[in-house]
């Protein structure tokens, strides 16, 4: 009996078609011996490491496959944070040039509504990446946004447990045009500070999601993948 190995077998797993990896292996014909011949080549396989290798390489492909997925996934919603991030930038600087002292009910109303709905849309859909740069961000714009808490108040404008803004438009209205003024306009004013932060998290929505973590070590072990571990962040 011979324990040569038929190397038309051995080809087969060094195909990139992994499929054979849980197919049934080849048989033999009973010219080279029957069933025997065909358990010596699988256990001469076996110990040449040919199936440790196809292992390899199909765990391999699986994590590659994760892992565009989830750097897909993580940049799309990048850009849906960067989007938002754009609007309540040019919403905070309509809000920081406006003249309130001049400027119609309507006007004043329109401005502070875009601005609160940008701010709302950027606070929810910033948990939703794994960005150093974007979720610094938004925490400042959260505590800026606390520090205000009085002044915004006086305007009609709350601040829920989740960080969303709430506008009263009939307290906003008949709110005082100086206090409007006061609180958004100037550089040092908050509509000025959000322009800053919104830039600011545009540029870090922009830089590319890269997967970090790998489920499969080479030994064959495995490390589980948690948020933190997936990406990283250039900034």
């Amino acid at each position: 009996m011979s324990n040569s190995i038929d190397n038309s077998f051995l080809n087969q797993y060094t195909t990139k078609d992994y499929s054979t990896l849980f197919g049934s292996l080849p048989k033999t014909s009973e010219a080279s011996g029957g069933s025997l011949t065909g358990l010596a080549t699988e256990f001469q396989s076996i110990r040449s490491g040919s199936y440790g290798k196809l292992l390899s390489a199909y765990y391999k492909k699986m994590s590659t496959t994760g892992a565009e997925e989830a750097i897909e996934t993580e940049t799309k919603n990048r850009q849906l944070v960067g989007g938002n991030a754009s609007s309540l930038k040019s919403a905070a600087k309509a809000l920081s040039k406006m003249d309130f002292s001049k400027a119609s009910a309507e006007d004043s109303l329109k401005a502070i509504k875009g601005f609160v709905s940008a701010y709302n849309s950027v606070i929810d859909t910033a948990d939703d990446v794994n960005s150093k740069g974007i979720l610094r961000n938004a925490v400042w714009m959260t505590n800026i946004m606390k520090k205000s808490a009085g002044l915004l108040g006086e305007l009609g404008i709350t601040i829920g447990d989740n960080n969303q803004l709430t506008l009263d438009e009939t307290k906003w209205t008949e709110a005082s045009k100086t206090t409007k003024a006061s609180l958004f306009n100037g550089r040092q004013g908050l509509a000025e500070k959000m322009v800053y932060k919104a830039s600011q998290m545009t540029n870090a929505s922009s830089e590319k999601a890269a997967y970090k973590a790998s489920a499969y070590k080479p030994d064959g072990s495995y490390t589980e993948i948690t948020p933190e571990s997936m990406f990283e962040d250039l900034m």
